[in-house]
C-alpha cells in the first residue's frame, strides 16, 4: 500500500501540493496551541495518563474556543461595516 501511495506521491505535483498544505495547516494550529498554553512553558507535569490527555483536550478546547470567538468578532465587525455602508448610501 505504501510503495502504491509513493509510486502516485512522486510524480503527482498537485498531490504533493495538498498534502504540503495540509501539513501547514495542521503545524500552525498546534504552534497556536502551544502558545495558548503558557502555564509550565507548555510542559505538563501530570504523570497520570488519564491526567495528560484531560489537559491536553483541555488545549484544544481553549484553542478552538479561541477562533470560534475571533471568526464570529471578524463576523460582526463585517457586518457593521456592511450597515455602516449601505446607510451612508441611501442617506446621501
Amino acid at each position: 500500500m505504501r510503495t502504491i501511495f509513493l509510486l502516485r506521491y512522486l510524480p503527482d505535483v498537485e498531490l504533493r501540493k495538498t498534502i504540503q498544505a495540509a501539513t501547514c495547516k495542521s503545524e500552525a494550529f498546534n504552534n497556536f496551541v502551544q502558545w495558548v498554553f503558557l502555564a509550565d512553558s507548555g510542559i505538563i507535569s501530570e504523570n497520570r495518563r488519564y491526567e495528560q490527555q484531560k489537559i491536553i483536550k483541555y488545549k484544544y478546547l481553549v484553542a478552538n474556543l479561541l477562533i470560534l470567538y475571533n471568526v464570529n468578532s471578524m463576523s460582526l465587525a463585517k457586518k457593521n461595516e456592511e450597515i455602516i455602508l449601505y446607510i451612508k448610501y441611501f442617506t446621501m
